[in-house]
C-alpha cells in the first residue's frame, strides 16, 4: 500500500461524502486506501457513508469525540500505506494532488511531511502552512511582516507566509492539518499527534516534533485542494478558544514558562484591535487583520486568551508534578 488516506469526521457527512468522492475522481496511478475515523457524531454519518461507498472505505466508529489527533491517530495505528495523507472532511482534490505529493516525497528522502496549495470555494488562496519556525522570533516576525505588507500599499491581499504563489517547492515551518502528507516512518521518531491537544495547534505541534527529529517540511505548490475552512465550527469564539487552547499547549510543551511571551503578545494585540476597531471602518479593518469584529467581541476575546492561557498553564504545571 502507498497511502493511506485519513479522514476525521464530526458531524460533517455531507461534507465528508464530497471530499471522499473527489479522491475517487482525482487520483490515478497510485495504490491507496481510505479510512474515516467518525468522532461520534450521532447524525448517522457511519451509516450514511458506509452506504454511500460500500466497501471503497473503511469506517471506524470512535465511540466518542477524541479530536483531530485523537481520532487521526486511530487511522494512524490502522493505516498500511507507506505514507499517511491527513485529509479534513471539508476539502475537495482538484487535480491529482495526492500522486503529486507521493511522487515528491519518493524522490525526497529527508523531507519528513508536506502540504499542497488550498484554496477557498471561489479559489482564492487560503491558510496552506506556515513559515513561522519554532522559535518565539519567527512566530513574531512572520505574523507581524504579514500584517505590514497588508497595511502597505502593495501585496495586502497575499498570504505570502501562508501560501506559495510561485511554482517552486519551498521550505516551510509547519504544514497544514488539512493536507498533511506525512511519510509514516517518521512517526516512528517524533511520535503521534498529542491527543491533549483537542483541536487546533496540533499540526504545529506535530509539525515541530518532525522538524525537530530532523526532517524537513515543504510546500508542493502543484498540489491542489479546495478547504472549505472549519465548516464544523461555525461560532468564531469558539474556534477562537479551541484555538488558543490547542496553541498554548502546544507552546508550553515547546517553550515552557516563556509561553507567557506569546501571552502576552495576544493580548496587547487584540487590545490594539479593541481600540482601532473604534477609529477604522470595518472594511479597512479586514484589510489588516483579515477579520473585523465588534468591540464587545474583543473584549470577549481578551477574556478568552487570559483563560486559555492560565488553563494551559495549569495543565502543564499538573504534568510537570506528574513525571517527578
Amino acid at each position: 500500500m502507498q497511502v493511506s488516506i485519513i479522514i476525521v469526521n464530526y458531524k460533517t457527512k455531507e461534507l465528508a461524502k464530497d471530499a471522499i468522492q473527489s479522491v475517487f475522481d482525482k487520483t490515478e496511478g497510485i495504490n491507496y486506501e481510505i479510512i474515516v475515523i467518525d468522532n461520534n457524531s450521532k447524525d448517522g454519518s457511519v451509516e450514511y457513508l458506509k452506504n454511500q461507498f460500500k466497501d471503497k472505505i473503511e469506517v471506524i466508529d470512535a465511540g466518542k469525540n477524541l479530536g483531530f489527533g485523537g481520532g487521526n491517530n486511530i487511522g494512524i495505528r490502522k493505516a498500511k500505506g507507506k505514507y499517511i495523507f491527513l485529509l479534513n472532511p471539508d476539502t475537495k482534490l482538484i487535480n491529482n494532488a495526492i500522486k503529486i505529493l507521493y511522487d515528491y516525497m519518493e524522490q525526497n528522502e529527508d523531507v519528513g511531511a508536506c502540504c499542497g496549495n488550498l484554496y477557498d470555494e471561489n479559489m482564492n488562496p487560503v491558510l496552506s502552512f506556515s513559515m513561522r519556525k519554532s522559535t518565539i522570533f519567527s512566530y513574531l516576525y512572520t505574523k507581524y511582516s504579514h500584517i505590514i505588507s497588508k497595511i502597505g500599499t502593495l501585496n495586502k491581499n497575499k498570504l505570502y507566509n501562508y501560501f506559495n504563489y510561485g511554482d517552486k517547492i519551498k521550505d516551510v515551518g509547519y504544514v497544514s492539518g488539512a493536507d498533511m502528507f506525512i511519510r509514516k516512518s517518521v512517526l516512528d521518531k517524533s511520535g503521534l499527534f498529542d491527543e491533549d491537544i483537542f483541536m487546533y495547534g496540533d499540526d504545529i505541534d506535530l509539525s515541530y516534533r518532525i522538524s525537530k527529529s530532523g526532517f524537513k517540511l515543504k510546500s508542493i505548490p502543484q498540489a491542489k485542494i479546495i478547504h472549505l475552512e472549519s465548516k464544523s465550527t461555525k461560532n468564531f469564539q469558539e474556534k477562537f478558544k479551541k484555538s488558543l487552547n490547542g496553541e498554548y499547549r502546544f507552546y508550553f510543551n515547546a517553550y515552557g514558562y516563556k509561553t507567557i511571551v506569546f501571552f502576552i503578545e495576544m493580548q496587547l494585540f487584540n487590545i490594539i484591535k479593541l481600540v482601532v476597531c473604534c477609529v477604522l471602518p470595518k472594511k479597512i479593518l479586514k484589510k489588516i487583520f483579515h477579520n473585523a469584529y465588534t468591540f464587545n467581541d474583543y473584549i470577549e476575546m481578551i477574556k478568552n486568551n487570559s483563560d486559555e492561557y492560565a488553563n494551559a498553564k495549569k495543565q502543564y504545571m499538573q504534568n510537570l508534578k506528574n513525571k517527578k
